[in-house]
């Protein structure tokens, strides 16, 4: 897999993911808040759990669309599944290059 950059908000949910799968977006934002010593509020870091965006600052971490609209990281790199009528999320396999343990090093 390939070379990421490390320290990332990506990062950062992918290994939150990836060592508690199932969680709710909530719970991932609240520890990202945390992670980066922001004040969690309600809707801080939502773009990174949106199934398809418009946003343009991203653009390269994304596959490229023909459309204005195109895949969020909710469908790309983690994704949505329901327990008991709740929205979790879990990682993708494109989710796992971000997983500080599968990157290569170098």
């Amino acid at each position: 897999m390939g070379k990421k950059k490390n320290n990332s908000n990506l990062n950062f949910i992918a290994n939150y993911l990836f060592a508690n799968p199932y969680s709710s977006s909530t719970i991932v934002r609240r520890a990202l808040c945390k992670h980066v010593g922001a004040i969690y509020t309600r809707g801080h870091y939502t773009e990174y759990f949106r199934i398809d965006t418009n946003s343009k600052w991203h653009c390269s971490t994304l596959p490229k669309g023909d459309s204005t609209w195109k895949a969020g990281y909710g469908s790309v790199l983690w994704r949505r599944v329901y327990i008991n009528s709740k929205p979790k999320w879990i990682l993708t396999v494109k989710g796992m290059e971000y997983v500080s343990q599968y990157q290569k090093e170098g």
